[in-house]
């Protein structure tokens, strides 16, 4: 069952027909959030609070994960993700260093940088399974960095990939890129326009396995993309996506 609507702070969206969560005051470690809060339904999590949480259910309705919202719960192993579910913010579970899996919904289109990554040099963050699910749009600069993920493959609906987005993977043994990938590139804090015909996935991919892989280095160097000629185009992305892009 769900907590009670007491156990949580919110606040109201701007236009005052939901609520998005903003701290988590109860005291057990397994949280299921209500659907709805004082009649009004919950479309989104903007902080969770310093708990010590071990899993998470998150309903549908909830829209949006706010940028830090789970930072640095290292006892979260289970994270339940609903359907319409369109974002997750930067850093949404950045130092998250246990959670080994998560199941994105289909309708998810953004995922920010940072998001299951660590800022710690000292270790690596245990998600070894994701799947980005065909109509994700974005995904952020080192939005996977130093992540036990095993394989990765991109769908066909992406179209801006941030630097580093899988650097320092040193259990990746399996890439699979789609043919005919378009893409905007984004490399750190500047705007490098297109990705071009000959720029290599090895800016977005990097780790121990990947190195000792004649084969994977051959994939990530060889395997091109197409560009987006529209400079239009790639402005209004940079508008969609600009709370997302960098750490």
């Amino acid at each position: 069952p769900a907590q009670s609507e007491a156990e949580f702070e919110l606040e109201l969206t701007k236009d005052g027909n939901g609520v998005n969560i903003t701290k988590y005051k109860g005291e057990s470690p397994y949280v299921v959030i209500p659907s709805q809060i004082q009649g009004l339904p919950v479309v989104g999590i903007s902080h969770i609070g310093f708990n010590d949480i071990k899993s998470v259910t998150i309903p549908r309705g909830v829209k949006t994960i706010g940028e830090k919202a789970f930072k640095g719960h290292t006892e979260l192993t289970q994270v339940t993700l609903p359907e319409g579910l369109e974002s997750i913010g930067r850093g949404a579970f950045v130092d998250c260093r246990n959670l080994e899996s998560v199941k994105l919904p289909s309708t998810l289109k953004i995922i920010g940088a940072m998001a299951f990554s660590t800022e710690y040099a000292d270790y690596t963050m245990s998600l070894a399974s994701i799947n980005l699910p065909e109509g994700l749009e974005f995904i952020g600069a080192q939005a996977f960095r130093k992540t036990a993920l095993t394989s990765v493959s991109l769908p066909k609906s992406l179209n801006w990939l941030g630097s580093g987005a899988f650097e320092k993977c040193d259990n990746l043994s399996e890439i699979n890129i789609p043919a005919d990938l378009a893409l905007h590139y984004y490399y750190g804090y500047e705007y490098k326009g297109y990705l071009n015909e000959s720029e290599p996935f090895s800016n977005f991919f990097s780790g121990t396995k990947i190195k000792e892989s004649v084969v994977l280095q051959k994939v990530l160097k060889d395997t091109k993309t197409v560009t987006y000629k529209s400079a239009g185009a790639y402005e209004a992305a940079a508008r969609k996506y600009k709370e997302f892009y960098a750490w």
